[in-house]
């Protein structure tokens, strides 16, 4: 299930991987049903792949139902994002905080939850602290940068973006993407 994260980015393209990650996902539901991780892995393929939004969320709430209350609820603060709940998205983020403070990912999630609900300067301080917490996250790194160009700070966001983008971080078309935009923007 790991396969997912080439959503965002590394040696292979979605394409070549994506449909391996959920036959791979399917078949653990198919030999057990009550795999949190299994569920949590069919959401995220269903909605950031496919864009089946209502298939992947209900994957999501049983994904979350088999966790229990001390899963890290990060994912169900995404889907609750794309549907304008911006209110309990943050409460989901800080849910998930609670449940893992040392968690970078985590605070990174508290962080998007705020640049959803248009509060950037509060978004750019859950992601510094972020950022404090793990310095080589370039997530992190890379949702400063992307909160700086909706701030309209192409120039800041460019010196954010440029350093997860570097060679040595490994290639990431969704970074580069941004960088490019932050380019275009200034």
């Amino acid at each position: 299930m790991v396969q997912v994260q080439f959503l965002f980015g590394g040696p292979y393209s979605p394409h070549q991987i994506i449909p391996k990650a959920e036959a791979a996902t399917r078949k653990a539901l198919q030999l057990d049903a009550n795999l949190s991780r299994a569920h949590r892995a069919l959401a995220q393929v269903l909605t950031l792949y496919y864009w089946r939004w209502e298939e992947g969320d209900k994957a999501l709430e049983r994904a979350t139902i088999l966790g229990g209350p001390d899963d890290p609820p990060e994912a169900f603060s995404n889907s609750l994002i794309r549907r304008g709940r911006f209110h309990e998205a943050i409460a989901a983020a800080e849910h998930g905080r609670k449940v893992d403070p040392l968690s970078v990912n985590a605070q990174v999630n508290v962080g998007n939850a705020w640049r959803a609900a248009g509060e950037y300067d509060r978004a750019i301080g859950e992601l510094r602290r972020a950022l404090e917490m793990g310095p080589a996250n370039s997530r992190a790194r890379f949702q400063i940068g992307v909160t700086l160009v909706a701030m309209g700070r192409p120039a800041e966001a460019i010196r954010e973006l440029e350093i997860p983008a570097r060679p040595a971080q490994g290639h990431n078309s969704r970074i580069e993407a941004y960088l490019g935009y932050a380019y275009a923007a200034a």
